[in-house]
């Protein structure tokens, strides 16, 4: 886990972390449920890698996943709750 020192807001909206004199983006992670295989996979991408549903889906889809077989979502908690 990273200690963040401070949040540095760009006036473009986008918030990057600023910790040890570095700037990094906001690391944005794709969670798909695939149904036909019954897994669950998890993909991290740069925050404005993929800003559209369009854009997203298309990542999906290099992956190799059918679209209607599956759900996901994007978010920014790595975490995966199981209680």
């Amino acid at each position: 886990m990273v200690n963040v020192s401070s949040i540095l807001t760009i006036s473009t909206n986008k918030t990057i972390n600023y910790t040890d004199n570095i700037i990094k983006q906001t690391m944005k992670y794709i969670t798909i449920l695939d149904f036909s295989e019954g897994k669950v996979y998890q993909y991290e991408i740069q925050d404005d890698q993929y800003e559209s549903t369009e854009g997203l889906e298309s990542f999906i889809c290099d992956k190799g996943f059918s679209l209607g077989n599956i759900e996901w979502m994007s978010h920014y908690d790595k975490k995966i709750y199981t209680n």
